[in-house]
């Protein structure tokens, strides 16, 4: 099973005086910040479907942290509701405030990872296991044992979700 989870820069968050965000606001905020006084994205994200659909997993965090769900209790979509529109804003604002490498909207997953293993960007969302690759002799002198790992966010008023998957 593979756990979704928010990595960080430990000496971005700490040169700052920021915290790691436990909500999708706090996100924003550190974010601004962290574009504003360093020279690093504030978040490699992933908009490509070329990898088995794992941009789908970043996007249902923001949407189930805003009590939203992609289907109702008789498998209809109902993602296009309030809750699904505002999740979907906040992705996409990752790159139109600029949080985002503008390159970032070609990114699969893979992408955004090297992306961050190369020191580009102060924020990584993804999969538990990487954290291993992450502090691999081949990172970033920057990156290499100096990364943080917490929960998802969550929306002020939302639940806290991350995805789970599981592969047989």
């Amino acid at each position: 099973s593979n756990v979704q989870l928010l990595f960080y820069r430990k000496d971005v968050f700490k040169k700052l005086g920021i915290s790691p965000p436990k909500t999708w606001n706090e996100f924003n905020k550190s974010s601004k910040k962290i574009v504003e006084n360093t020279d690093l994205k504030a978040i490699a994200p992933y908009y490509q479907s070329g990898n088995n659909g794992q941009n789908i997993y970043m996007w249902a965090t923001y949407l189930w942290g805003n009590n939203g769900a992609i289907f109702d209790k008789n498998m209809k979509p109902i993602f296009n509701n309030k809750q699904g529109v505002e999740a979907t804003n906040e992705y996409i604002n990752l790159l139109k405030k600029g949080y985002a490498p503008k390159g970032s909207v070609q990114f699969a997953e893979q992408d955004a990872r090297t992306n961050f293993k190369q020191g580009r960007s102060a924020m990584w969302i993804g999969w538990w296991w990487v954290y291993s690759d992450f502090n691999a002799s081949d990172s970033a002198k920057d990156v290499k044992d100096n990364v943080g790992v917490v929960p998802m966010p969550s929306w002020d008023n939302g639940k806290k979700v991350s995805n789970v998957s599981t592969f047989p």
